[in-house]
């Protein structure tokens, strides 16, 4: 029995030893002012750096910085100081207590909304002030006419009077309503976004406790780094063309939303085009196994199993491999990148808005060129290119096209292609016309022997109506055989290039000013006569 005493005596003991310790540990804590110096934001994600000094004791010590993103990824906290430190161990953990830069927001919209408030009654007083007049006149006037005899004039006079003031009033009413209204909408919005970061702001902030040996007593120099989740930018293009023949400018932008929970005020920034977030291991591929559909037993029957190959193909991950095979160790291997430096110091509220940053601008020499479908469409449209496309250092994004000034459209600039080339739309040109007919001379059908022959016709009208030359390229079709019965021949295409694969036909040529190019298109079907094809 005194053994079990002494035993949970001594467990009891122990708790409260390190119960202790915890709490001279936290009380010995010294708190850090920091501040945030740089900010590298990724595709997916943000490495957040963050310097600070402090008078530091000879000997062990914690030191804590607080307020910092809800959001941090745990392996990728960071800290560095000078040489005569010795780093002992680094804690992330959640301050439920903490206060976050969003508390200093609210603080700001929560006065805001009593301003409001303030104002709205302010406003509804007034309001009630002309309401009360209007009854009063209402009272008085009909108090007037009972108890006094009016001549026409003073009858006059009075409607005119009331008439006058009344009307004034109703003015006022209307504008101090419509002053009203306008107030409460700022208000509920207010509240409601209020009512947002308050759920957000609930969330803990994010501390570090960094546990040191200092050498010596003094002032040292830290830097904390960590990855901080809820931050992200993307690129986003102008591009602008102002004639024919000059140089085609892109703006290159970086579109920047973060809600880590930290207010990024006056930072250096970079940009950078890799994702921690994304595997770097290079994948592997394993062995996959065919085999004989499987015989799946149900109580006294069976069933086949039947597997298709590609069946099989899909579900190889699943199959049974030989007791021998191993996948072989995943190999890591990090993506290359592309990185941008802002020279400018920016501003960036952890508050979910786009924010916008200029990072470069580029004059690429194009090629403008016209292209009609006339098939799919009846317009032609101007489409500059631009050689030697990887130069640039372009990644995939959005791009909204100006040319000659106006606001074109938008396009999707696609650097995964394999092609060099990048291609703009730049709009259709009305200046262009472009008409696709059937040629009824040249369509028919007849029937020799047990064959028939279907034979179609169409003519491709391009005029310029343009002061200027134009190159243009222009697209068509004839169809494709699926089966040996079935014959496609072509007949009169103009001189365009018909490419046997896909059955398309090319013309490229230029057009002097108001010139006209006819185009043919003829070609005939044979299948045999008592089959119907689907054209």
């Amino acid at each position: 029995m005194k053994t079990k005493l002494i035993i949970v005596s001594l467990i009891f003991s122990a708790l409260l030893t390190a119960e202790t310790s915890a709490q001279v540990a936290e009380a010995d804590t010294r708190k850090v002012y920091s501040k945030i110096a740089e900010v590298t934001l990724f595709l997916d994600g943000a490495e957040i750096s963050r310097e600070a000094s402090a008078d530091l004791p000879k000997g062990v010590s914690f030191i804590k910085f607080e307020n910092l993103s809800r959001n941090i990824i745990r392996n990728s906290v960071q800290f560095t100081s000078d040489n005569k430190i010795t780093i002992l161990s680094v804690t992330l953990r959640n301050n439920y207590l903490g206060k976050s830069d969003m508390s200093d927001e609210l603080n700001k919209l929560e006065k805001r909304l009593e301003d409001l408030e303030g104002k709205i009654t302010t406003e509804q007083a007034n309001l009630s002030v002309i309401l009360e007049e209007m009854d009063f006149l209402r009272a008085n006037r009909e108090i007037t006419g009972k108890s006094t005899t009016l001549t026409i004039a003073s009858l006059q006079q009075i409607s005119e009077y009331y008439s006058s003031r009344f009307s004034a009033l109703k003015m006022k009413e209307i504008a101090k309503n419509s002053v009203v209204k306008e107030l409460s909408s700022q208000r509920d919005s207010l509240v409601r976004q209020i009512d947002v970061m308050k759920k957000e702001d609930n969330q803990p902030a994010g501390e570090v406790v960094v546990k040191i040996d200092a050498s010596t007593a003094g002032k040292y120099n830290m830097r904390l780094s960590y990855v901080s989740s809820n931050a992200s930018w993307k690129p986003v293009y102008d591009i602008r063309a102002e004639s024919l023949g000059k140089p085609v400018n892109l703006n290159y932008k970086a579109e920047i939303v973060q809600k880590t929970g930290e207010n990024w005020d006056n930072i250096s920034l970079r940009l950078s085009s890799s994702n921690p977030n994304l595997s770097g291991v290079v994948p592997v591929i394993t062995p996959y196994y065919l085999r004989y559909p499987e015989i799946i037993a149900y109580g006294r029957g069976a069933m086949k199993k039947d597997l298709m190959l590609e069946e099989v193909v899909v579900a190889r991950n699943v199959m049974e491999a030989p007791e021998s095979f191993a996948p072989p160790a995943a190999l890591e291997e990090r993506q290359t990148s592309v990185e941008f430096v802002v020279k400018e110091k920016y501003t960036i509220k952890s508050d979910g808005e786009k924010h916008t940053a200029d990072l470069t601008s580029y004059e690429m020499p194009a090629i403008f060129k016209y292209y009609a479908v006339p098939k799919l469409d009846k317009d032609a449209f101007l489409v500059a290119r631009v050689p030697d496309r990887e130069k640039y250092n372009l990644l995939p994004g959005e791009a909204s096209i100006f040319f000659e000034g106006r606001y074109i459209g938008s396009t999707f600039i696609n650097t995964e292609e394999s092609s060099d080339t990048l291609d703009f739309s730049l709009g259709r040109d009305k200046g262009i016309s472009v008409l696709r007919e059937q040629v009824t001379d040249f369509t028919s059908k007849r029937f020799i022997g047990n064959k028939r022959e279907d034979a179609t016709g169409w003519k491709i009208t391009i005029r310029n109506n343009k002061n200027t030359p134009v190159d243009i390229e222009v697209k068509d079709q004839i169809p494709l055989s699926t089966n040996e019965e079935i014959e496609v021949i072509s007949q009169n295409l103009s001189g365009g290039n018909l490419d046997p694969q896909s059955g398309e036909v090319n013309w490229q040529f230029s057009l002097a000013p108001a010139a006209v190019k006819e185009l043919n298109l003829n070609y005939t079907i044979k299948y045999p006569k008592n089959k119907t094809i689907i054209k």
